[in-house]
C-alpha cells in the first residue's frame, strides 16, 4: 500500500468553523492536488491536524482545513527544509508550491481547504 494524499476546496458555508475530521461529499469539491507517497508532506499535515485538535493518532482518512496562516507557514517551513533537504526541488514539492497558490485563491473566493490522505 502506498500513501495516497489530496486537497480539496469546498464551500466554506458548509462546513462553518470546523477545523478538523470534517465530512463533504467529493462530488461537490474542486480537487486542488493529489500527492503520492509524500510521506514528508503528510507528517507536517499530521502535526497540523494534531494542533487544531484532531484525536486520530493514525491520521488516516481524517482531514483538516488550511487558512491563510497555514499555507504560509508550509511554504516558510518548505523553504528551512522542515520537510526534509531539498524537498523544493522534489515532485511533491513542486505540487506543493501550486497547491499553496491555488489554495490561497479558493480561500479568498470563500472556499475552504481540506486535506486527507489515505493508504
Amino acid at each position: 500500500m502506498s500513501l495516497d494524499a489530496y486537497a480539496f476546496a469546498i464551500p466554506a458555508a458548509s462546513i462553518g468553523d470546523a477545523e478538523v475530521d470534517i465530512h463533504f461529499d467529493e462530488r461537490y469539491a474542486e480537487q486542488l492536488a493529489t500527492w503520492r507517497r509524500d510521506g514528508d508532506l503528510h507528517s507536517w499535515m499530521s502535526a497540523l491536524y494534531a494542533r487544531k485538535g484532531g484525536r486520530d493518532d493514525e491520521f488516516y482518512l481524517s482531514t483538516v482545513r488550511l487558512n491563510d496562516a497555514d499555507l504560509d507557514r508550509l511554504r516558510r517551513d518548505i523553504g528551512r527544509d522542515k520537510l526534509g533537504s531539498d524537498y523544493s526541488e522534489t515532485v511533491g514539492g513542486k505540487i506543493t508550491d501550486r497547491f499553496i497558490a491555488n489554495a490561497k485563491a479558493a480561500i479568498s473566493d470563500g472556499m475552504a481547504v481540506v486535506y486527507h490522505g489515505c493508504w
